[in-house]
């Protein structure tokens, strides 16, 4: 037995938060892993590493929206076990689905739309995750549960950015102005000073 549960919930649970701790280490993974891709999005766009920042924005937005309603209806509306589990499913694989394809969209308004929606499933994972941690066992048992939920996500921080690493394009002899498609600054500025010269 289990945390003093039944054999049956026992076995349940042994199952269960193994593949609940390894999808939150993906979701970890899932969203650092366009912080170190940026320059390289931005280059597929066609904009600027100013304006790709903006999939943070539109991400972290669809994450409230998904977290927030998800508080509403997984509790009100989603009530049977076999509904809780295809609503986990169901958003953890919107969310697995669209990563595939982010790296190979060509346009930003695809792109910001997609991450929105994707981080949106997430928000919503994430939260019945965490309801469903409590509603198994209960406001005390599941404290140390939670706390190793959010460890996990803390871990795919980390290891997105050691992870992309071999899957980046070979930058050459380009400089990170380059690859962001910004000028750089310096030659800027020594192309002010000698068109000032040549004017003077």
């Amino acid at each position: 037995m289990v945390l003093g549960l039944d054999p049956d919930s026992s076995k349940w649970i042994c199952v269960y938060f193994p593949v609940s701790w390894l999808t939150q280490f993906g979701h970890g993974l899932v969203t650092t892993v366009v912080g170190p891709t940026q320059p390289y999005l931005a280059k597929n766009t066609g904009v600027d590493i100013a304006t790709i920042n903006l999939v943070w924005t539109f991400g972290f937005f669809g994450y409230m929206v998904g977290s927030l309603a998800t508080s509403f209806v997984f509790k009100e509306y989603i009530k049977s076990e076999k509904a809780k589990l295809s609503f986990l499913a169901i958003t953890i694989c919107i969310t697995g689905i669209i990563m595939l394809f982010l790296p190979f969209t060509s346009s930003f308004a695809l792109l910001v739309i997609a991450r929105l929606v994707q981080i949106m499933a997430l928000g919503a994972f994430c939260t019945a995750d965490a309801s469903l941690i409590v509603y198994l066992l209960g406001p005390e048992k599941s404290r140390p549960f939670t706390m190793a939920f959010h460890a996990l996500i803390g871990a795919g921080f980390l290891a997105a950015t050691f992870l992309v690493r071999p899957f980046l394009p070979d930058s050459g002899d380009q400089d990170t102005d380059e690859i962001c498609g910004r000028s750089n600054s310096t030659e800027l500025q020594e192309g002010v000073k000698l068109e000032s010269t040549i004017a003077d």
